[in-house]
């Protein structure tokens, strides 16, 4: 049972400030955008001239610049091969615009499993932040636009299993009136796969010869468990990890609070069930708390910085996406 002692004023004053960020985050993408088309022609001319080389020293494995990173993963994937698996790479777009780091690492994973990736150029929003708000219509354009990106490919693995949950189970609701695409909906569902069980599953590879010396805890976000039903994949993914020290995460199967607008609509709910989740994973000892879902790795990641400032735990316990852990050697 919750207890909810905050003031009317101060929910009213984290609302304002919360809606302040969410506008501030759009603005942020659509300036992006613009700048974007500039970097597309200047890496697209370097690379057909002098190749991945040349690309990568304007680029870094830590570049948070999201208009340089998205061409360093589309053009650093081109390959000559045939016989390399084709797979299109959904990366999610709080991955592209804030955490580009985990995309690229989920990329050097699978290359070196023998992936050749391709990122659609046109790939934006899947539309699930405006379906889970009740905002069909509105997320028509960007379910329509997803489905014309990836219909036609191979495989689809997708770096957030919120946003894979959200084309395989939730597009043919959406589409029931419009046959047509609602065939291509479904064609699209059997095709796309969240990143570990893409490893797992189609790959049949469990140890991709990462190596992580230190202590981890790992937690279970409730689309990529629950609604995708996906519970082995990521822990036998960890568990042939070389000398990592793989600690199990009490009553794991509790919500981390995010829920997407969940945290914006409930922020009071949302801070206890988040600081709950925070206190669990500081008490496993682990200096490394992992996840496959970047967003409850960003929400996870902000209150453990809140407590141990607050004084409430003792270190600094790193966030890391599973694919950056798989991605190290």
């Amino acid at each position: 049972m919750f207890i909810i002692t905050k003031s009317h004023n101060d929910v009213r004053n984290k609302r304002i400030h919360t809606n302040i960020a969410i506008l501030w985050t759009f603005s942020i993408g659509l300036i992006y955008n613009y700048i974007d088309k500039a970097f597309e022609y200047l890496f697209e001319s370097i690379s057909n001239v002098q190749g991945r080389n040349l690309v990568e020293k304007f680029t870094t494995k830590n570049c948070h610049n999201t208009y340089i990173s998205k061409y360093f993963i589309r053009l650093s994937t081109r390959k000559d091969e045939d016989d390399n698996m084709k797979i299109h790479l959904f990366q999610q777009c709080l991955i592209d615009m804030f955490y580009p780091h985990v995309g690229m690492a989920g990329v050097e994973v699978l290359e070196r499993l023998g992936c050749e990736l391709v990122v659609p150029k046109k790939q934006v929003c899947c539309g699930q932040m405006f379906t889970n708000s009740g905002y069909n219509e509105a997320a028509m354009d960007a379910i329509k636009n997803t489905i014309e990106c990836f219909e036609n490919a191979e495989y689809v693995v997708s770096m957030s299993g919120s946003c894979a949950f959200a084309i395989r189970d939730e597009y043919h609701h959406f589409l029931k009136d419009q046959p047509e695409w609602l065939a291509r909906a479904e064609r699209l569902s059997g095709k796309i796969y969240e990143f570990t069980q893409f490893i797992t599953d189609v790959l049949g590879v469990e140890d991709v010869g990462a190596r992580f010396n230190d202590s981890v805890t790992y937690h279970t976000s409730c689309h990529v468990t629950r609604l995708m039903g996906i519970k082995e994949p990521p822990f036998k993914l960890l568990k042939n990890v070389k000398d990592i020290n793989l600690i199990e995460l009490p009553r794991a199967d509790r919500c981390c609070g995010f829920g997407g607008t969940f945290s914006v609509k409930n922020p009071e709910i949302s801070e206890v069930m988040t600081r709950e989740k925070a206190l669990e994973i500081a008490s496993t000892g682990a200096n490394v708390i992992s996840g496959s879902d970047q967003a409850c790795l960003m929400n996870i990641a902000g209150m453990l910085d809140r407590l141990h400032k607050e004084g409430e735990i003792d270190r600094r316990i790193k966030v890391m996406h599973i694919a950056e852990i798989l991605n190290c050697r």
